[in-house]
């Protein structure tokens, strides 16, 4: 997938595939989804994120990003969450490819492209039970028990 770092007013996403995702607005008929914590990896660095502040973890240069995120995702009045992960990487790292793991490649690595893309795609997974949820945030996140470990145990 390719998220470009820029939204306008519409109400979806444009993704490298060619299909759209739209981004339902919260009426109260839909289960809020909340990320409570993010992890970020990067060249053996491990950084806690906090989603509330203007400015978090950064790459050395704009163009350089090959990071791994781990989201814990859960109703937003719940006490539980699910993990999900996710590759976020510029051009100059999408050879180094993980099949399995889902990857958001984007041009020009910021802070503010991170956080803007990661709550509006979880927003747009907003359903109305939490199986819908789910199922929607598996189209755009690796889930936990979605690992290749698991995968080889059903053989």
């Amino acid at each position: 997938m390719i998220f470009n770092g820029r939204f306008s007013s519409a109400d979806h996403i444009q993704w490298s595939d060619g299909h759209r995702t739209d981004v339902k607005v919260n009426c109260g008929d839909v289960l809020e989804l909340k990320i409570r914590a993010l992890t970020a990896a990067s060249r053996g660095q491990v950084s806690y994120v906090d989603m509330e502040k203007h400015h978090g973890f950064d790459t050395a240069t704009s163009d350089d990003a090959d990071i791994t995120l781990q989201l814990d995702i859960g109703p937003k009045d719940a006490d539980w969450t699910e993990t999900f992960s996710i590759r976020v990487a510029t051009p100059r790292n999408m050879s180094k490819s993980n099949s399995r793991m889902k990857t958001m490649r984007i041009h020009s690595f910021s802070f503010e492209t991170l956080k803007t893309y990661l709550v509006t795609a979880v927003a747009s997974c907003e359903r109305e039970t939490w199986d819908e949820c789910l199922d929607a945030l598996r189209t755009r996140f690796l889930w936990e028990w979605d690992t290749p470990n698991k995968q080889k145990s059903k053989r």
